[in-house]
């Protein structure tokens, strides 16, 4: 390939082949309506730090997007910048999701697949530049490799949408590629805070606060609702027996969760722990000058992927 051809070579955009989870259905144009330039990624990938791993290395490829206040074009508005997460690491990663929304008391881990989600091969273009290798006299079908480079992909239609509830629909924004690290996972505190409800005679709306047992002090909580709530004297008693079940139970159930979650991790195979305390994660951010979207980078991923080890 000449100079004046290489100049003029289409960007090989691996950016579009990947799903940006997570990103509200409409503003799916607003991010598309800006050409990115993601050719940083594009080098990585084609002739870069990835391009010559071990092929034992899988690469994961996942999207999201971060709407941000930028200048654009001179005017300054509301964009959702786009990033993309590489995960370069030795073990496949786990095909679900987690989803976890404001108004949900639980997150959900369910499999990609509910979501019309999935990991697909991703085919890299050749690097042009590279030297040509020899062929082989005979081809060996030992030879033959997987794909080591794989993109987060939705096949839901977009023309489909409406005919989805909205609890489901929304989920899709609060959805995000699952994951779990053994040693964070172990040292994450358990959560205290409990949701108390309290069902008070005569009343046709129960009484819902919170109760933090690491913070709080029944006695000082109960004297607190007892004015705030304006209770009977003879329902202290009432009160402070609700409070107190309440966090035993909850705290039961999470130590027992943590106990189970304990063995769960302390069953997987050596060579997944091992995979997962020595994996990589890389975060793309588009690269041209108009948006100029440096300022805003950050190494935050989301709450299963946590922090990036490189941000580009």
């Amino acid at each position: 390939m000449s100079a004046s051809d290489s100049e003029h070579e289409e960007p090989a955009n691996l950016w579009k082949e990947v799903f940006l989870c997570g990103t509200e259905w409409h503003t799916f144009q607003d991010v598309h309506a800006v050409e990115w330039d993601f050719s940083n990624l594009d080098k990585e990938l084609i002739s870069g730090q990835f391009s010559n791993l071990d092929e034992k290395r899988l690469l994961y490829l996942f999207g999201g997007t971060e709407p941000q206040m930028v200048d654009y074009k001179g005017e300054s508005r509301v964009i959702p910048i786009p990033f993309i997460v590489v995960v370069d690491s030795t073990y496949p990663v786990p095909e679900q999701l987690g989803i976890n929304a404001v108004q949900m008391t639980e997150e959900s881990i369910v499999p990609m697949s509910r979501f019309k989600m999935g990991w697909h091969p991703l085919e890299v273009p050749r690097d042009e530049n590279a030297p040509v290798p020899e062929r082989p006299k005979k081809r060996s079908r030992a030879a033959k490799k997987k794909p080591q480079v794989f993109a987060l992909k939705c096949s839901q239609r977009g023309s489909a949408l409406r005919q989805l509830s909205e609890e489901r629909l929304h989920k899709f924004d609060y959805c995000m590629p699952y994951i779990m690290f053994p040693k964070k996972a172990l040292a994450e505190p358990i959560d205290t805070a409990v949701e108390i409800i309290l069902v008070v005679p005569g009343r046709t709306a129960p009484s819902v606060f919170e109760f933090d047992w690491s913070m709080d002090d029944v006695d000082d909580m109960v004297e607190e609702k007892m004015t705030e709530e304006e209770l009977p004297a003879d329902f202290k008693a009432t009160l402070e027996k609700t409070i107190r079940d309440t966090v035993n139970t909850v705290k039961a159930e999470r130590r027992a969760a943590r106990a189970q979650k304990k063995a769960e991790i302390e069953a997987l195979p050596a060579a997944l722990t091992e995979a997962l305390d020595n994996l990589k994660v890389h975060k793309f951010y588009p690269c041209q000058k108009d948006p100029d979207v440096s300022a805003f980078k950050s190494r935050f991923i989301n709450r299963y992927y946590g922090q990036a080890t490189e941000v580009h």
